[in-house]
């Protein structure tokens, strides 16, 4: 069973509304896991990545708002009005789904890193899909990469494909498959607007390195 259908049966979802949005107060066990054999990001139920090292486990964060929700830095896609959510993985795999429910529509965002066990690959990606299965969403795209755990001086350029992160002898790249504009955030990194209607989707590629300079 989809989670769609599973949603439909369930009366306990989380709950949040415009206030409660980019919350950092949430339990542990409202994040998944996804990986990829070399390192690990945690995706909240609100769609915000709030953890994740790159290239390894043991590396400095990249975003870091589970420690600290000021300075750690986050990345997201979220409703960007009230919204119920619910979270579980698609069965036998590490992709994670999450279910966002509005007045207006439903959305699943899909999460997953492709998987690699080679300590020579120094190219980490994470693959999020966000598509409208009915009615019509709105969601905010976030990208607020704090490296070094919020220590290093992060710089941020908008390119013509996409936003590239540097600091800390690390580099993130964002990509959006959307007819969005980045614009500055005031918390933050930049974001941009995404509409969606039932049968439509987009995907947001997250790819990080190290051993640049800073």
């Amino acid at each position: 069973m989809d989670l769609y259908s599973t949603a439909r049966r369930l009366a306990r979802p989380f709950v949040f509304d415009a206030s409660s949005r980019f919350d950092g107060d949430l339990p542990i066990g409202a994040r998944g896991i996804i990986g990829d054999g070399m390192t690990c990001a945690l995706v909240r139920v609100d769609g915000a990545i709030d953890w994740m090292c790159v290239p390894r486990f043991d590396s400095p964060s990249c975003f870091g708002a589970l420690l600290d929700p000021e300075v750690g830095g986050l990345t997201a896609i979220t409703p960007t009005g009230a919204f119920e959510s619910l979270q579980r993985y698609d069965p036998d795999t590490n992709v994670l789904e999450t279910l966002f429910r509005t007045d207006a529509g439903v959305a699943r965002l899909d999460d997953f890193m492709p998987w690699t066990d080679d300590p020579r690959s120094g190219i980490q990606e994470v693959h999020r899909r966000l598509s409208c299965v009915e009615g019509e969403i709105e969601v905010e795209v976030v990208f607020d990469p704090r490296f070094d755990y919020g220590r290093a001086e992060t710089t941020l350029s908008i390119e013509e494909h996409g936003v590239m992160a540097v600091g800390g002898g690390q580099r993130l790249a964002a990509m959006v498959g959307a007819d969005g504009e980045w614009t500055p955030r005031t918390e933050g990194g930049v974001r941009q607007v995404v509409r969606l209607r039932r049968g439509q989707s987009f995907w947001m590629v997250l790819a990080g390195a190290s051993g640049v300079a800073s």
